[in-house]
């Protein structure tokens, strides 16, 4: 029997909302069989900056395109692949569909009106391209819609592809990412219009985000978590009662956490310094056979140690996931925006900036400073395809030099 893994990522979970205080459904499994990490960190501040070190172990470079020559963990299996990436960045064009026998981008195409929306904004005809699709769609329920594929239909998707046993199984959970709606907060009425909570994302994702409006986004997030935690439950239940379960190796990772207000962030900026709030992640784990559940490994871990203990579950080498994850090696974790790059250790952290300047605090080694000299700074575009963090003249002067302006 060929190794099986689930890969269980979650945009934009903070750290400290990762307690049975939120995950009260979920919890109960947790405990049992999940070992927990709680000082990890994304190697980015936002979803296309953060995932290729969790799927190739390496930190992101220029666009955000997976590195040609570097094995994907869909491409270590040798079984069947399924991923439900539901989130536009994860991409069959920057290389996530590598080793995927079925990998399904359906989730995230609810976000093309979203995008016309919004590149709209700089643009008359295509302001009017969406304002013609909004006119001409059925009317649906008076409910606001996520522009993604909710947690409620996307476990019943990952439900219904537990039934073939694929080898490696990955479904991507855009709850609790803003804008935050009337589809998925159910626990309660909600009394802001779905224009009004449009705005408030907006707001939010633009750094402008009032203290008023970040009190306010902080509860809608939390009891967005609430939704999130039912339908992850039942997903876990229903694999806990699979045959492959036991031998299974099962991750449940935040990709990167949220700001409301923390260190003068809000949401995830891609062109600001990666700050606690936004690089640590959530991260549980359990093991083939269980090993270790309940326990808890305080030392410093990336998600490249994520990657590396799938790596191992798949292959044929003695080196097992558990030592990999357990094991407090002491490597400095890089975390990147596209105008910051910071470097962790258990002692202290640097970030260089694109400008030239720098930023620092405990004890800062050479090694540290040689890490962040070496890396490069990425260059990932939004959806509207500006680049967050890059001047406009900087980008203007390498085009002109590549003979593109």
């Amino acid at each position: 029997m060929s190794a099986r893994t689930v890969l269980l990522s979650i945009d934009s979970l903070r750290s400290d909302r990762f307690s049975n205080r939120y995950f009260t459904e979920c919890w109960e499994i947790f405990d049992n069989e999940f070992c927990f990490f709680p000082n990890t960190y994304s190697h980015g501040t936002a979803t296309p900056l953060a995932f290729p070190g969790l799927i190739t172990g390496e930190t992101v470079t220029g666009s955000g395109t997976l590195a040609s020559d570097v094995e994907t963990i869909g491409e270590s299996h040798t079984g069947m692949s399924v991923a439900l990436t539901n989130n536009p960045h994860l991409s069959f064009e920057k290389g996530y569909a590598r080793g995927i026998d079925r990998f399904d981008q359906s989730a995230s195409k609810n976000l093309f009106v979203s995008r016309i929306k919004t590149v709209g904004r700089k643009s008359d005809f295509l302001e009017s391209i969406y304002e013609t699709v909004i006119q001409s769609a059925p009317v649906q329920s008076t409910k606001s819609r996520a522009p993604y594929t909710p947690a409620e239909p996307l476990t019943n998707r990952l439900i219904s592809e537990v039934q073939h046993m694929p080898a490696f199984l990955w479904g991507h959970y855009m709850d609790p990412h803003a804008p935050h709606t009337e589809q998925t907060l159910t626990d309660r009425d909600i009394e802001t219009s779905s224009t009004d909570l449009e705005e408030l994302s907006d707001a939010f994702h633009s750094g402008k985000a009032t203290k008023e409006q970040l009190q306010q986004l902080e509860e809608l997030y939390d009891q967005h978590i609430r939704y999130l935690d039912r339908h992850l439950g039942r997903f876990l239940s229903e694999a806990q009662s699979t045959s492959w379960w036991d031998e299974a190796l099962v991750v449940v990772v935040g990709d990167h956490g949220e700001a409301f207000g923390d260190e003068g962030q809000q949401a995830h900026p891609w062109a600001s310094d990666p700050r606690e709030a936004v690089i640590r992640t959530p991260l549980a784990v359990k093991f083939p056979n269980s090993s270790y559940a309940g326990e808890r490994f305080d030392h410093l871990i990336g998600h490249k140690s994520v990657y590396e203990a799938i790596i191992a579950h798949t292959s044929t080498s003695d080196t097992n996931p558990e030592n990999v994850l357990s094991t407090n090696t002491g490597t400095p974790i890089v975390s990147k925006s596209n105008s910051a790059i910071r470097v962790t250790t258990e002692k202290g952290w640097l970030i260089r900036r694109r400008n030239g300047t720098e930023t620092s605090e405990g004890d800062i080694t050479r090694e540290m400073r040689e890490i962040a000299k070496s890396e490069s700074f990425p260059e990932v575009s939004a959806l509207n395809g500006d680049i967050p963090g890059v001047r406009d003249d900087d980008l203007a002067k390498r085009l002109e030099a590549l003979g593109y302006r």
